[in-house]
């Protein structure tokens, strides 16, 4: 089995990246990845996501245990 694996309803644009339209909607799979050390990685992904509204930096905080 080779990662990432997208639903069987998306259109793969390549390995890392998916798209499905729908209902006037238009989401976005990103099969996104990184070695848990790798925290450059780690800042980058989750600041576009903050930075694009995707999430709030609070979620981010709390899903990964990151104090202030």
């Amino acid at each position: 089995m080779i990662l990432p694996i997208f639903p069987d309803d998306v259109v793969e644009l390549n390995g890392y990246l998916a798209v499905k339209k729908e209902s006037g909607q238009v989401t976005y799979e990103a099969g996104l990845y990184h070695a848990e050390s790798d925290v450059q990685s780690f800042q980058m992904i989750t600041a576009q996501f903050c930075c694009n509204g995707l999430v709030k930096q609070a979620d981010v905080a709390r899903a990964f245990g990151i104090r202030p």
